[in-house]
């Protein structure tokens, strides 16, 4: 078959092998919206296609093979409608160009699914995604970074090998449990990868996850990680400085083996974390400075594993207490004791009806980070949905606003006025004279307070300082 492809509307799935080996059809390829399903090879080895291959968002499946072989497409369209992408779907299209974009419905990703496109350039895996096949990425050249999202729990073997020119990985997987081994790295021969984030909701670091990377530089593992697997770093051997999170309580075998170019290495957990074998460390100079903190030195020294390294480095450790000035409209988390120098993020999350306001600082930012280098307390202020927050608000010719920390409430001659502390106790009371509408309160302190003023509906409002 040759020349161009026209599909009508008719249509409503492409069968197994329907256009497979027709390197003689041309031109760009329009996919009918009348298409649900692109089954098994469908157009396989159609290298004389070429331009953007548009999916259209009627089709929910990418068959196994779909478009193997196309390498003269140079751009693909994937629709949010698509939940997966199968078994070697553009495995070899070569032509395909730049940052490739997977919507956030697609949750599985087959093997060799895009191995041999040697021309993108950047791959972001949505969070949507929970599997990434063997292959997927193999022998993809051109990509110099990728970010792997935080639903992912399984990349099989493989799945990046032969990347040679990927220099960036974001890893966001909270709950990874399988990647890889020791025989198939997942990034095999990616001696270029120079920089590795992992994502401050990880929780673990699967086993054998950076085996191999021998151009990392330095690894941080945040404070959310709790584990670093088997083999984790092993023969990560341009490693040359390494922190390990303060909530990390276990290391697995062979962690960081083979890190003889480790010059410095630093572990904030308080309590030594547990490591299964001396392995972990196996080939690190044990009299590099290990800085943990300054009151933990003890433990550390007759631990087991830990015992091992002679140069310890206290670090003085300082506490960051967080709290809600409200805690009915919400709550604060991401204070601890911590390092000088460590970075906290400190996250305000309000309850049902409520919304973050501020930090007592006046930071709007949440979650917002900070860097420690003493004692703090950061308190979030919240204000209910609908009602008034900071700012004021008028009703029957009574204004309530804030101002320089005191509640101020204008046109109220006559009436009475009581402001009343989230847990219902009256702190002021007072009763605007005639001629002299304008109250004045000064709080006892930041917070949320009620304003009730004669007969009219009580409001709600916020002191902040």
């Amino acid at each position: 078959m040759t020349g161009t492809l026209t599909i009508p509307n008719s249509v409503t799935s492409i069968g197994d092998e329907a256009f497979s080996g027709c390197s003689g059809l041309t031109g760009s390829l329009t996919i009918p919206n009348s298409v649900t399903s692109i089954e098994y090879a469908a157009f396989s080895g159609c290298s004389g296609l070429t331009g953007t291959l548009t999916i259209p968002n009627s089709v929910t499946s990418i068959g196994n093979s779909a478009f193997a072989g196309c390498s003269g497409l140079t751009s693909v369209t994937i629709p949010n409608s698509v939940t997966s992408i199968g078994n070697s779907a553009f495995s070899g299209c070569s032509g395909l160009t730049g940052t490739l974009t997977i919507p956030n419905s697609v949750t599985s990703i087959g093997d060799y699914a895009f191995s041999g496109c040697s021309g993108l350039t950047s791959v972001t895996i949505p969070n949507s995604v929970t599997s990434i096949g063997q292959y997927t990425f193999k022998g993809c050249s051109g990509l110099t970074s990728v970010t792997i999202g935080s639903g992912v729990t399984s990349i099989g073997v493989f799945a990046f090998s032969d990347c040679t020119g990927l220099s960036t990985v974001d890893f966001n997987a909270t709950n990874c449990t399988s990647l890889g081994s020791s025989d198939h790295p997942l990034f095999d021969d990616c001696s270029n990868l120079t920089t590795l984030t992992i994502g401050s909701n990880v929780t673990r670091i699967p086993d054998y996850a950076f085996y191999g990377c021998s151009g990392l530089a330095s690894v941080v593992v945040p404070d959310s990680v709790t584990s670093i697997g088997q083999s984790a770093f092993s023969g990560c051997r341009g490693l040359t400085d390494v922190t390990i999170g303060r909530r990390v309580s276990s290391i697995g075998d062979s962690a960081f083996a083979g890190g003889d170019h480790i010059i410095q290495m630093t572990c904030k957990a308080t309590v030594p974390p547990t490591v299964a074998d001396v392995s972990a460390f196996d080939e690190v100079f044990r009299g590099i400075p290990l800085y943990v903190p300054t009151a933990s030195v003890g433990s550390y020294q007759v631990a087991y594993a830990w015992r091992e390294f002679t140069n310890y480095i206290g670090m003085t450790s300082y506490t960051l207490t967080v709290q809600s000035a409200d805690p009915s409209m919400g709550t604060v988390s991401g204070g601890g004791s911590f390092a000088e120098g460590a970075t906290a993020t400190l996250t305000a999350m309000p309850k049902a009806g409520y919304r973050f306001v501020r930090w007592q600082d006046g930071n709007t930012m949440n979650p917002r980070t900070v860097t420690v280098s003493g004692d703090a307390t950061y308190t979030a202020y919240f204000e209910a949905v609908g009602d008034i927050g900071i700012g004021d608000t008028e009703e029957a010719g009574v204004n309530v606003y804030t101002a320089d920390g005191r509640i101020v409430v204008d046109g109220a001659e006559g009436m009475p006025v009581e402001v009343y502390d989230v847990t219902g106790r009256k702190v002021a009371a007072s009763a605007a004279a005639s001629g002299m509408p304008v109250c004045r309160f000064e709080m006892p302190a930041a917070g949320v307070y009620l304003v009730k003023v004669g007969d009219l509906p009580a409001r709600r409002i916020v002191v902040v300082r």
